[in-house]
């Protein structure tokens, strides 16, 4: 009888390894289920990506292991899948082809989740009553590391409006934007302060 041949092709060569984006390394995360995003390395032939998540404060150990395919740069983690506020965390990720070959791992990409908005906070200002455009401003806000006081502009803090992030202080002079020498008695006038904690998380107060 006459013989048949198969022929197959052995295929051991993994895509390219991917770098690790976001979050950075070092960096704060203010949301509970952050996306994570690496390089795309479909050219080398990935068709997948696995995702490591890490809990590294203790006691550590894995968080999530997830096959993305088809194959995408980034992926938000599920409500089932969310961080803890105030833990440790790193991720890692690699890429996949059609037979599974799996290439070597990102670097490991370490950050800490920080969803807890500075708490307190309060504004008071002295001389009460007044008629000076300067005033002394007392500032509390537990947590905050930056303070911006914009006086009396409800706008975001930016130089433009007087207002710029300045490392949180407890006490501080602040002078208003118009010069109340001839204003009415009793007419009431605020102090507009931003408080910011190191991870971005801002509340406001006004005195």
């Amino acid at each position: 009888p006459g013989a048949t041949a198969a022929y197959f092709t052995i295929d051991n060569t993994a895509p390219d390894a991917p770098t690790a984006l976001l979050p950075m390394t070092g960096s704060y995360v203010t949301a509970l289920r952050p996306t994570f995003t690496w390089t795309d390395v479909a050219p080398s032939g990935a068709l997948g990506y696995e995702l490591i998540v890490l809990k590294m404060t203790s006691p550590g150990g894995l968080h999530l292991q997830r096959d993305i395919n088809p194959v995408a740069t980034s992926y938000t983690l599920s409500a089932g899948e969310a961080l803890t506020d105030g833990v440790a965390y790193a991720f890692q990720v690699r890429a996949y082809d059609a037979v599974q070959n799996r290439s070597e791992f990102s670097g490991l990409n370490s950050f800490r989740v920080d969803a807890t908005l500075p708490t307190g906070q309060s504004v008071s200002i002295s001389p009460n009553p007044t008629r000076s455009q300067t005033v002394n401003v007392t500032l509390s806000a537990t947590g905050a590391t930056k303070v911006c006081v914009r006086g009396e502009i409800n706008t975001p803090c930016n130089p433009a409006n007087a207002g710029e992030w300045k490392p949180f202080v407890q006490f501080m002079q602040v002078v208003l934007n118009d010069d109340l020498t001839s204003a009415p008695n009793g007419v009431a006038r605020n102090v507009i302060v931003d408080f910011e904690d190191d991870a971005g998380n801002m509340v406001t107060a006004q005195g």
